[in-house]
């Protein structure tokens, strides 16, 4: 809020001129104009009639669909920021609008005139998904218990009044994804729903995995989960399906036979196993009996974000990693041992070799002006030089 808050723990008579949130058309191929901008007011969607490019006054225009009043505390436009007194500085604003009806990828803008004629502005991309497509969980119902009265108890939220909701979303559910013929034959099956993200990483928390198939007499569909590097299992869940040449949709609720740690990435394997084989043996593993098998990789974090994973393993791969890293400083560390040994070895050849070179003289045939052995052959015509003995003159 940089302090721009017209609140109890500054004053009523902050400058607010108009808060407004614009948007490109969906998938716009370059960036809009200033003009191309306003003309896609974020509001246009709940209107009648779409808001003047030029419109600075009505509540309809504004983020929010409410303009501050001027000379008044009354959390509206750019002074929503609940918990402004908290921290005037960096204290969040938020303003609720309704995403546009087309499904697409957009640039947004935000553009905040705090004084009349001097905009401040800042743009984003988003996507926008099918009602119940998305990821999001939502956000807070109602007003949160947090919300002071830094605006005399004006600041509550505004979804339920301007927008026609108790707080509670309710989406249509999204219609199921076309499956081409041409995917399936005897047994086999495709994912079409794994959670990207499961915020419940308990023992014994479920989460649930749709899928379709086609299969023969006498097979089961089995869901592990396991470690990225396949040694640890996390869950299970198992169903016997029914035999069938035409795609059937089912789902599946996989239990947690073990805690995540918290921002683990996993593998989540789907199977269809033929059990009449499968059985008759004891102790077989599933994957021998396998007709069909894929993969996805789901985020567990308990915020329910992606964020959570990025970066991070799960944790056979951390601790074996540390286990290598340890291995390998061992490694070093006997490697550099070893290699001072034989560079201390090396030098004591050297310099023996440096002071017998002064020590040694070939031994000529006298009645011969060449030696007839090498400095390779020492021992064979070669001696140590012998010290001339001193002469009394």
């Amino acid at each position: 809020m940089k302090n721009h808050g017209a609140a109890t723990c500054t004053n009523a008579f902050i400058p607010d001129t108009s808060t407004r949130l614009f948007h490109s058309d969906a998938d716009a191929t370059a960036d809009p104009t200033q003009a191309e901008f306003k003309a896609n007011n974020v509001n246009n969607v709940l209107l009648e009639e779409d808001c003047d490019a030029d419109d600075i006054s009505s509540d309809e225009c504004q983020l929010g669909l409410e303009k501050h009043d001027s000379g008044s505390m009354d959390c509206k436009g750019f002074q929503r920021s609940p918990r402004f007194c908290d921290n005037t500085d960096r204290a969040l604003g938020t303003g609720c609008f309704q995403a546009p009806a087309t499904a697409g990828d957009y640039i947004f803008q935000w553009y905040w005139e705090f004084n009349a004629g001097s905009p401040y502005s800042t743009c984003y991309d988003a996507i926008v998904v099918a009602a119940g497509a998305g990821n999001g969980a939502g956000g807070t119902a109602g007003t949160p218990d947090e919300a002071d009265n830094a605006f005399g108890g004006s600041c509550t939220n505004n979804a339920i009044e301007q927008f026609d909701t108790d707080g509670t979303p309710t989406p249509p559910t999204p219609a199921p994804t076309e499956i081409s013929d041409d995917k399936f034959s005897g047994d086999s099956f495709v994912f079409t729903d794994v959670p990207e993200v499961v915020s419940d990483i308990k023992s014994g928390d479920t989460f649930n995995v749709e899928f379709a198939y086609t299969a023969g007499s006498g097979r089961t569909f089995e869901i592990e989960v396991k470690s990225e590097n396949y040694k640890t299992q996390y869950g299970f869940a198992e169903m016997d399906l029914t035999e069938t040449d035409d795609a059937i949709r089912d789902s599946l609720e996989v239990y947690l036979t073990a805690e995540v740690p918290d921002g683990s990435t996993l593998k989540v394997i789907g199977m269809i196993v033929d059990k009449n084989d499968f059985e008759d043996i004891d102790d077989a593993n599933a994957e021998d009996f396998c007709l069909a098998k894929l993969e996805e990789e789901v985020c567990f974090s308990e915020d329910n974000s992606m964020l959570g994973c990025l970066g991070d393993d799960d944790d056979d791969d951390s601790s074996s990693g540390s286990s290598s890293n340890d291995d390998m400083s061992s490694v070093y560390a006997t490697a550099m041992t070893e290699g001072v040994a034989i560079g201390l070895v090396g030098a004591g050849v050297i310099f023996l070799g440096l002071w017998y070179g002064g020590k040694l003289k070939p031994v000529t045939d006298r009645s011969s002006s060449a030696s007839s052995a090498s400095p390779n052959q020492i021992g064979k015509g070669w001696e140590v030089a012998k010290k001339k003995d001193k002469q009394m003159i």
